[in-house]
């Protein structure tokens, strides 16, 4: 079993990335593998739990929310790129109100620097 990374920069917009890394990842559970997700830069945007896609487009939030339910899955999200495109975890919204929500956990690149050193593969979308 090998440890895996996965480091997502691009958002929702990018239909084609989200939808290869979100394969990509349970091509990578199926397999046995452990699997852990950093989502970065412009790819916090699939992290808004208020997030509300077109009818006919994947709702990427929802299906990384199921995925996490079903595997033994972290999401973790770099708590500076989120407070930049204004997404707060609950402990730090005080009275604005939260939208990065469980299973969506805020991380720093600190966790990040521990999860790549520890990794046996890092794969970005």
């Amino acid at each position: 079993m090998k440890s895996i990374l996965v480091l997502i920069t691009s958002s929702v917009s990018n239909n084609a990335n989200a939808s290869s890394a979100l394969k990509y990842i349970k091509a990578a559970l199926l397999a046995g593998h452990k699997v852990d997700v950093f989502f970065y830069g412009n790819a916090i945007h699939d992290c808004n739990q208020y997030t509300s896609p077109l009818s006919d487009e994947m709702n990427i939030t929802r299906e990384y929310m199921k995925l996490e339910h079903e595997q033994n899955l972290q999401l973790l999200v770099c708590n500076t790129a989120a407070s930049r495109r204004g997404l707060l975890p609950e402990e730090e919204a005080h009275e604005q109100g939260f939208n990065l929500q469980a299973p969506f956990i805020a991380a720093g690149l600190t966790e990040f620097a521990t999860l790549s050193q520890s990794a046996d593969k890092m794969v970005q979308f």
